[in-house]
């Protein structure tokens, strides 16, 4: 009987002590780059905790998430490894092996944005050396809720795919051919799509 009360003395305090902070927790904590977020474990298990963001590199976070237990250890996450994640209104899903920030979840369709930084080169005048920088470019992804795969919007065909792509909503179809949609106005489409009957 004492073994039995000792043993449910010991399981509360763990239990407690669980979910209090560190003191590297709260020190970290008070920092800009990190923001107090979540993990869901690939058994569906939320877990809260400090996301490491980076103020002069948004592509970072789509490749991987720096995320601080309350315990105050760190583990570094990767698509496939997680289900998603999410900070400060910002919420990421993991597919296909890459983080998707959600922009839009609705009835029928979704629609999801990735961060890409970009490598370029630029050849130097003759006789001068080439010189290397890099871009981030946002790429808009749609999925419908009953299919698996990503739909990547693309920027120069964008209106026919998107007339494809939306073919069973024909008063949003009207719009985007009579040019009263563009690709800027995305976020509008997927809202009209979800509520076309």
């Amino acid at each position: 009987m004492q073994k039995l009360i000792l043993l449910s003395l010991f399981l509360s305090i763990s239990v407690l002590g669980y979910g209090q902070e560190s003191e590297k927790y709260k020190k970290l904590k008070t920092k800009v780059k990190y923001r107090e977020g979540y993990i869901i474990n690939l058994d569906s298990t939320k877990v809260q905790g400090l996301i490491k963001t980076s103020l002069m590199n948004d592509a970072k976070i789509f490749g991987v998430v720096n995320f601080v237990y309350k315990d105050g250890s760190k583990a570094n996450f990767f698509p496939g490894k997680i289900l998603g994640f999410g900070y400060f209104g910002s919420n990421f899903i993991s597919a296909d092996k890459k983080f998707y920030r959600i922009l839009i979840e609705g009835r029928k369709v979704n629609l999801y944005e990735r961060v890409v930084k970009n490598h370029n080169v630029a050849v130097g005048a003759p006789g001068m050396p080439s010189s290397t920088y890099t871009t981030s470019s946002e790429n808009f992804y749609l999925k419908k809720v009953d299919e698996d795969e990503f739909f990547f919007v693309p920027f120069f065909t964008f209106r026919g795919d998107l007339m494809t792509y939306f073919k069973d909503c024909p008063e949003l179809v009207d719009a985007i051919e009579a040019r009263e949609l563009r690709r800027r106005d995305l976020k509008e489409m997927v809202r009209r799509y979800n509520y076309c009957k």
